[in-house]
C-alpha cells in the first residue's frame, strides 16, 4: 500500500477484514473469474472512485490481486469530454435511426404517387420537431438541462418509447455550472433507467418540472413495474442491479452522491401511471450561499 492507499484503507491491517460490501463483491469475481477488472466504480466514505483490479495467477491459481484505486476527480475532465461526446454521438445515433426509417416511408409513398401523404408526413415531421424545441427553449432556461431532455427525446424515439414533457413545466432558474451538469447526471440516469423499464412493452414516461417557490422540482414517473419496498432501501446500494451483464448498478449511486452535493432530496413513490415516480427537490438556496462564500 502506497501513501495514498493507506490514507483510504488505513483501518486495513495484516490478516484484517475487506468490509466493504461492492469492493469484497469486486475481488471474489476477480478471484473466481481470474480476470482484469477496469474502471469499477466504488464510493467510500461518500466519495466515489473508480478502481481496477488485476489478478496475480500462477500455476492457473490466483496468487494474489493488485489494487489501483483513482479519485474521481483525477478523471473528471477526461470523463465530462467523454460524456460530451457520447451525448453527442447518441444524438446523432438516434435521429440517423428515426430519419432514416421515415425516409424509408417515403421513398414508399412516393413510389406509389401518393404525393399528399408525402406532403402531410413531412409537415407533421417538421412542425413535431420545431415544437419540441420551441417548447424547451420558452420553458428551460438553462442550456444544460434543455440539451439533455432534448437528448433522452431523440434517445426515446430510437428506442420506440414515448417520452412525455409536461406541457406545464417551467424552469426560469438557471444553476451555475457544477450545479447543472449535477441535475443533468441525476435527470439523465433517472430518464434512462425509465426508458429501460418501459423498453420491453414500448410503455411510457413523462417528465415534469417547476422552480415555483423556493425549490426546483423534477419528476420522472413511468407505466412500468414499479419499484418495491423491499427493493427502493437497495437500489441506491454500490453495484445493486436488476440489470444482466457487468458494470451495472452503478448509475444510481451516481445519482445519490449528486443529490448530496446538490444538498437536495430524492422521493421515490407509485406514478399515476402505475409505475415508479422519482421527485427530485433541490433548494434554490443553494446558489445564493455560494455567492455569499465568495
Amino acid at each position: 500500500m502506497n501513501r495514498r492507499a493507506r490514507e483510504l484503507f488505513g483501518h486495513l491491517q495484516i490478516g484484517g477484514e475487506i468490509k466493504n460490501a461492492r469492493l469484497g463483491q469486486l475481488i471474489v469475481q476477480a478471484i473466481e473469474k481470474q480476470r482484469v477488472y477496469s474502471n469499477q466504480s466504488l464510493v467510500l466514505d461518500g466519495q466515489q472512485y473508480i478502481l481496477d483490479l488485476s489478478p496475480i495467477v500462477r500455476k492457473k491459481e490466483v496468487q494474489g490481486i493488485v489494487l489501483t484505486i483513482r479519485t474521481l476527480s483525477q478523471i473528471e475532465e477526461l470523463t465530462e469530454e467523454i460524456s460530451k461526446i457520447k451525448m453527442f454521438s447518441d444524438n446523432l445515433r438516434a435521429q440517423n435511426h428515426e430519419f432514416l426509417n421515415k425516409l424509408n416511408v417515403i421513398y414508399g409513398l412516393l413510389k406509389l404517387n401518393k404525393y399528399e401523404h408525402v406532403m402531410q408526413m413531412i409537415s407533421s415531421e417538421v412542425k413535431e420537431r420545431q415544437d419540441i424545441i420551441s417548447f424547451l427553449m420558452s420553458s428551460v432556461k438553462d442550456p444544460l438541462i434543455a440539451a439533455c431532455l432534448l437528448g433522452k427525446i431523440n434517445r426515446s424515439k430510437e428506442l420506440d418509447v414515448t417520452l412525455e414533457i409536461d406541457q406545464d413545466s417551467n424552469l426560469t432558474s438557471t444553476l451555475d455550472i457544477e450545479d447543472a451538469k449535477n441535475v443533468v447526471s441525476i435527470l439523465g440516469n433517472l430518464i434512462d433507467n425509465a426508458l429501460e423499464a418501459v423498453r420491453e412493452h414500448k410503455g411510457n414516461v413523462l417528465v415534469s418540472f417547476t422552480d415555483v417557490g423556493n425549490d426546483l422540482i423534477f419528476e420522472v414517473e413511468d407505466n412500468g413495474h414499479g419499484i418495491s419496498k423491499e427493493v427502493e432501501n437497495m437500489i441506491f446500494i454500490d453495484g445493486y442491479t436488476t440489470k444482466k451483464g457487468e458494470n451495472h448498478g452503478i448509475g444510481l449511486t451516481i445519482v445519490k452522491r449528486s443529490v448530496e452535493l446538490l444538498k437536495g432530496e430524492l422521493y421515490i413513490s407509485k406514478s399515476m401511471l402505475q409505475g415508479a415516480r422519482f421527485t427530485l427537490v433541490i433548494p434554490k438556496l443553494l446558489n445564493n450561499e455560494k455567492e455569499e462564500s465568495i
